[in-house]
């Protein structure tokens, strides 16, 4: 597959509220040794399917963000995969920064685009080539996991519902697509002032068919403070990520 034929667009614009009563963004807070939002970066950036990486954030941001990523893979030697990477000032919404993010691909559209939360760092490269495989076939899929607990439906405080649990899946990150389907998708929810919780729910809202690739565990969304300390004991997959850098750098720096 040519490169050029798939981008992603990480989307890392969200302003903290949940995550620190100081409103600093959670994407900047460390793991590793690294802003969360690298750990993706590099899940991405390295992959040779992907051929651009276009990082949304906040405009007031992205000259510290420049910074970081610039010092980080030139440190690591990834000169290569930086040369991929494009930052865009994003939305009040993630939703909104999304829709940026594909505009800004418009002058050379790709074939398709995955569409990953900054917020789960512990992306690994066989989630993201099981992705590509997906959508390259089916046009539009999402990574999600499959509900193991008991779902209830709550109305006023109280259990109205149990939902069966046997057809239900948690919607992950990547999300992926055909670039005009996504575009089209994202343009005419602006238009009509749609907002919807995921990409994978604009594209429902078109008629397209959206598959599911079975995602892990350990690709958790880091929301609470409390996120932080069950990332610890993932670190073996940020390990993954980076021993994967490390062999990019040494191939093609």
């Amino acid at each position: 597959m040519s490169s050029g034929s798939v981008a992603a667009i990480i989307a890392a614009a969200g302003t903290g509220s949940r995550f620190s009563s100081d409103g600093k963004p959670k994407q900047f807070f460390e793991l590793n040794g690294y802003p969360i939002y690298i750990w993706s970066l590099l899940s991405l950036s390295t992959m040779d399917d992907i051929g651009r990486v276009v990082l949304v954030s906040r405009e007031s941001l992205l000259e510290e963000m420049k910074e970081t990523v610039d010092s980080v893979f030139a440190g690591r030697g990834l000169g290569v995969s930086r040369k991929k990477i494009q930052l865009v000032p994003g939305g009040d919404t993630r939703q909104e920064s999304v829709r940026l993010g594909l505009a800004s691909l418009a002058a050379a559209p790709p074939e398709f685009v995955l569409v990953h939360d900054a917020a789960r760092p512990f992306l690994t490269h066989a989630l993201v080539q099981a992705v590509i495989e997906e959508v390259t076939a089916t046009g539009a899929c999402t990574l999600a996991l499959k509900v193991s607990d008991t779902i209830k439906k709550v109305e006023s405080g109280a259990i109205v519902e149990t939902l069966d649990r046997s057809n239900l899946w948690a919607a992950h990150t990547p999300q992926a697509g055909r670039y005009l389907w996504l575009r089209e998708a994202h343009e005419q929810a602006a238009s009509s002032g749609l907002t919807a919780t995921d990409d994978a729910m604009l594209l429902e809202g078109t008629g397209k068919r959206v598959t599911i690739v079975e995602s892990r565990a350990h690709n958790l969304k880091i929301t609470v403070p409390e996120d932080i300390d069950r990332a610890a004991s993932f670190s073996d997959i940020l390990g993954q990520i980076n021993d994967y850098a490390e062999s990019n750098a040494n191939i093609k720096s």
